[in-house]
């Protein structure tokens, strides 16, 4: 029997910490929202028109849902006008480099063509 006709006895696993990663980050506009951020702190209306094709309740639902992972940062400014500002935490900007490098590679490796057959919004 040659190596190529062994037949594979272990299981693969993804590692539980990458997994975790990839299904809170995979979330739809979870990514994008943090993205979006790394310039700095924004309004709600600025993200609302930053992050083309998502709902006003849809990046409230998941602003709510990065501030509670500790992501996200969400600080009322005294007004007049109160105004609402969401920044990241250290947490969330320590995921720069890891963001910065997935970019890199989805430029090089992913193309156009096939972005266009994703669901809208994910590519």
């Amino acid at each position: 029997m040659t190596t190529s006709e062994t037949p594979l006895t272990t299981s693969l696993t993804c590692d539980g910490s990458l997994d975790r990663a990839f299904h809170f980050l995979g979330k739809r506009w979870n990514g994008v929202i943090l993205a979006s951020l790394f310039d700095g702190p924004a309004t709600f209306s600025n993200l609302s028109r930053g992050v083309t094709g998502i709902s006003d309740s849809m990046l409230s639902d998941r602003l709510g849902e990065l501030g509670r992972a500790g992501l996200v940062k969400r600080t009322v400014a005294e007004g007049p006008p109160v105004m609402v500002v969401y920044e990241l935490s250290p947490s969330g900007q320590a995921l720069l480099p890891a963001l910065q490098e997935l970019a890199k590679w989805a430029s090089a490796n992913l193309t156009s063509e096939a972005c266009s057959q994703a669901p809208r919004g994910t590519c």
